[in-house]
């Protein structure tokens, strides 16, 4: 019973006592009882201060050698058997694990634009449509509020141009240089004519002739 009362106290303090209540309890039931059984069988004589007298010299012998063997005992088994489970346990060498690969991040390729949180290399094109824009990409097309000249800005150091107030083109999308009806327009690599804005179209000439699956082609076809 010493011994639980002590594990319980180390492992929970702050119940120990209850514990050690117990134990003195039940140790004093089971003196209480031997005695009660000696007394039984004319053991020892049924004296009342003889009784209580071996009583307590048996109660004390026994609560002192549970002492004795709680605080000097009971470690020294501990170690010993914590010393031999330690030098059973086998010494492998460690191996280090095999590099896990490097994960390229996308935060580097994602813009918000209004609402809308996109991986500007499945961007092509942007449309302004009153207060609203747009948005046109590999996989899908959304449309968030915001205006273009915002949704432009968000864009900056993305590889692509405003080519009319109402359009952004991304330079994947851009196919061609080309005129109809007279008008200067951009022609994409899905068919779809973009109107090019006279201000704009020194510029868009420019930067069409660095579009390097193009070059050539813009070369030629560019209309003066």
């Amino acid at each position: 019973m010493a011994i639980l009362s002590v594990t319980f106290w180390r492992k929970w303090p702050d119940r120990a006592l209850p514990s050690l209540a117990i134990s003195t309890l039940v140790s004093f039931c089971i003196v209480w009882i031997a005695i009660s059984m000696l007394i039984l069988f004319d053991v020892v004589p049924d004296y009342s201060v003889i009784s209580y007298i071996e009583f307590a010299r048996s109660w004390i012998f026994v609560v002192g050698f549970e002492f004795c063997l709680v605080v000097f005992v009971w470690p020294v088994y501990q170690n010993n058997l914590r010393a031999t489970m330690t030098a059973e346990i086998p010494t492998e060498p460690l191996t280090p694990r095999p590099a896990m690969p490097e994960l390229k991040s996308t935060d580097n390729y994602l813009v918000q634009i209004g609402d809308l949180t996109v991986d500007h290399r499945m961007l092509l094109t942007i449309q302004a449509q009153e207060h609203y824009v747009e948005l046109s990409c590999i996989n899908r097309s959304d449309m968030t509020r915001i205006s273009i000249s915002k949704a432009v800005k968000a864009l900056e150091g993305v590889d692509g141009m405003q080519v009319h107030r109402s359009w952004w083109v991304a330079r994947r999308a851009a196919k061609q240089l080309k005129r109809e009806a007279g008008k200067l327009v951009l022609e994409l690599n899905s068919g779809e004519n973009i109107p090019v804005s006279r201000g704009r179209s020194a510029t868009v000439r420019t930067w069409m002739k660095t579009i390097p699956h193009d070059a050539g082609a813009v070369a030629k076809k560019d209309p003066a």
